[in-house]
């Protein structure tokens, strides 16, 4: 399924043009719609402040021109994923090599690719988390936070001691975008955050349908 709560806080962040993570977006500066100000205009070519008002405009465009190249994935994942919200459930398709290793063969919602893609994307059976589900979604919660250099033990005492900035996030995200943008992989963590208060804080939700990674040691113990 889609995860309809990042699909529509990334939205708001869209529209509002703010960038978090591997989520970009286009930002329009006010400049661009503006004439420049008669009183520089009077003060002739040759000054300071029409100079600089000429290179702070085309600077503008230029920094346009990027956001909207850096955008195009982030666009089109936003776009795809408001396609498959009206899916009850939709399937996706693997290549899995002699090894054991396994490739997505679509070029959309891959969990392979950023993080913000990897967000967007909810399992449609969930499952109960009994004791040991709890701790490998805490570890998860906090590897999304600091990365996997933390050990197993770190991660899982960082999430039971979080739970303030953890309840905080997940009830008002866009409000504490600064808490969660700063994260390694700040779209997953807050998918995290947002599952973890409902299913293990509150209680309210009964099934945990986020998926999770699980980092090895190395290819050869994992094969």
């Amino acid at each position: 399924n889609i995860d309809n709560d990042v699909h529509e806080i990334a939205g708001l962040c869209f529209d509002k043009g703010y960038s978090v993570g591997k989520f970009n977006t286009v930002f329009h500066d006010p400049i661009l719609e503006q004439s420049m100000p008669q009183h520089i205009v009077e003060e002739g070519k040759e000054s300071d402040k029409y100079k600089d008002w000429k290179s702070a405009k085309r600077k503008a465009h230029e920094d346009l021109h990027e956001a909207k190249q850096k955008s195009v994935s982030s666009r089109r994942a936003l776009v795809h994923a408001g396609e498959y919200k009206k899916e009850a459930r939709f399937f996706m398709s693997w290549y899995c090599d002699y090894r054991g290793r396994m490739y997505s063969l679509q070029s959309f919602f891959d969990q392979q690719k950023s993080d913000f893609e990897r967000s967007l994307v909810t399992l449609a059976d969930g499952c109960r988390l009994n004791k040991s589900g709890e701790v490998w979604a805490s570890r998860a919660l906090a590897a999304a936070y600091k990365g996997s250099k933390w050990t197993y033990d770190e991660r899982e005492a960082w999430t039971r001691n979080n739970t303030p900035l953890i309840q905080r996030i997940a009830e008002s995200p866009e409000d504490n975008v600064s808490e969660w943008e700063s994260a390694d992989d700040p779209w997953q963590f807050l998918q995290l955050c947002l599952e973890w208060n409902r299913v293990v804080i509150t209680k309210e939700k009964k099934l945990w349908d986020v998926p999770i990674g699980v980092d090895s040691t190395s290819s050869g113990l994992q094969l």
